[in-house]
């Protein structure tokens, strides 16, 4: 039987950096919600004008990468 080889350091490494990115991202996730539902709480800004607001900044993005994809000219 053959015997498995433990993982190189930089693979330890790697998946330890990897799951921290993942906590602060749910961690960042979680306040921008709360940050938000305080916000709507409050009358500041609805839930309309949060996901406008969204899909305004996403329609940008895209546009903004198919842009940067685009070959020169």
């Amino acid at each position: 039987m053959a015997r498995m080889n433990a993982p190189a350091p930089d693979l330890v490494w790697l998946g330890a950096a990897l799951a921290d990115v993942k906590d602060d991202v749910y961690r960042n996730t979680l306040a921008l919600a709360a940050l938000i539902e305080a916000l709507v709480a409050k009358g500041v800004v609805s839930r309309d004008d949060v996901a406008q607001a969204a899909r305004r900044l996403e329609d940008e993005t895209e546009a903004e990468l198919r842009g940067a994809a685009a070959p020169e000219r």
